[in-house]
């Protein structure tokens, strides 16, 4: 599996000891100043050919209450709240959730928002445990080169435990030929 979101990694080793790390950086080209954002992204994609791509979210202590709350990504080696710029076509596939602790009440879900829009269908709930995943259908939530991607995430006010710490991974169908 092709992932330009190298950087995240969370070892999930028990309960409340998740830790996120870098792993070894891909070199890029520097874009110039003023240089096109989308026309280096696409310069610099390690897609050549369709298939799945991962980036991965997280979100430390999550708290109640919480509604549609962008989650953060690494840039660089600072965890930031920006969405990522996809230099090609595609479609949501599936979204994958790890946390070092089992949920424990109320409830929790994760969207896909595709440049700043949230797509209600592309949800995922988690009802138990410390992880959970949805896949969708093939082309259901298509997306075009140059959209932005995020995960939301809603929380009621009973939800529990506040100090979990959750990695939502966002698989994707890129296609990188032209229609």
């Amino acid at each position: 599996m092709v992932s330009p979101s190298v950087g995240l990694v969370a070892p999930f080793r028990k309960p409340g000891t998740l830790s996120f790390t870098r792993q070894a950086e891909q070199k890029r080209a520097v874009p110039e100043i003023g240089a096109d954002a989308l026309g280096m992204a696409q310069q610099n994609s390690v897609v050549t050919q369709p298939g799945i791509v991962s980036f991965s979210f997280i979100y430390d202590n999550v708290t109640a209450g919480l509604s549609s709350a962008q989650m953060s990504r690494f840039v660089g080696s600072v965890p930031a709240v920006v969405p990522v710029l996809v230099p090609y076509r595609g479609s949501i596939a599936a979204l994958v959730l790890e946390a070092n602790a089992a949920k424990s009440a109320g409830t929790r879900s994760f969207t896909v928002a595709i440049s700043g829009v949230p797509v209600s269908d592309a949800t995922l709930a988690w009802s138990s445990g410390d992880t959970a995943y949805q896949a969708y259908t093939g082309a259901s939530y298509g997306f075009s080169a140059g959209s932005e991607l995020d995960v939301r995430i809603t929380t009621d006010s009973s939800f529990a435990p506040i100090t979990v710490d959750i990695e939502v991974t966002l698989y994707i169908i890129a296609n990188p030929n032209p229609i």
